[in-house]
């Protein structure tokens, strides 16, 4: 696995990587992106700061480098469920599994951090994008492919949709939401912006034929 940031030195050590990537997450959902210390990193990870500053330029690139191997352990949606709307209902069933409460603690943490310095859950926020429009291309195109819809370029907006509305509803619950009404975002929400979209680019109707020159 490629690192960011590594500076040139001695060969890495894929085990040393996975257990300083491994150490990163878990100290920063324990306490916090402020308080988080390389020293405590390398001491969990059962290593030294200098082995973590050959790898990583920074506190933020390491911690980028920690979510994005993270993220990327997330199963794509690769399932053909029949569907557009059994596929959209298996990713926001997907979100909500992958939404543990040690990820959440990492978001509210980098969320709060952002009024200090705004650079750490700004690079988190392209990388999830990145993932959602990857699973987005997977579920649209097998819609494509089904007949379902046409093929025609949908705003790149609705890929982050899914991802928004689960998380926004984890992290300020009201009661208790059950699956079942967070899948509801579906009917209620998704499709509905898929079909707009869609009909948006449809070319307007020509005139009636009446008799009339327009």
């Amino acid at each position: 696995m490629e690192t960011v940031d590594r500076k040139a030195g001695r060969k890495p050590s894929a085990v040393l990587d996975a257990a300083i990537l491994a150490a990163a997450l878990e100290a920063l959902a324990e306490v916090g992106f402020e308080a988080l210390s390389i020293a405590d990193v390398a001491r969990r990870a059962g290593t030294t700061p200098p082995a973590i500053y050959r790898r990583f330029a920074n506190k933020p690139k390491l911690l980028l480098a920690a979510l994005a191997d993270d993220l990327s352990r997330m199963r794509a949606p690769e399932t053909d469920h029949g569907s557009l709307r059994a596929d959209l209902c298996a990713w926001v069933e997907l979100i909500l599994r992958e939404l543990l409460p040690s990820r959440l603690r990492i978001l509210g943490s980098l969320i709060f951090q952002a009024r200090r310095d705004p650079e750490p859950i700004a690079l988190l926020t392209e990388t999830v994008h990145s993932f959602g429009a990857l699973h987005w291309r997977l579920i649209i195109g097998r819609a494509v492919r089904r007949g379902e819809v046409p093929e025609v370029p949908l705003p790149p907006l609705l890929a982050r949709v899914p991802a928004a509305l689960v998380t926004y509803q984890a992290l300020f619950p009201q009661p208790a939401e059950d699956p079942g009404a967070i899948l509801g975002l579906v009917d209620a929400v998704m499709l509905p912006a898929i079909r707009a979209a869609i009909a948006a680019q449809a070319p307007p109707p020509g005139p009636e034929r009446s008799g009339v020159l327009p």
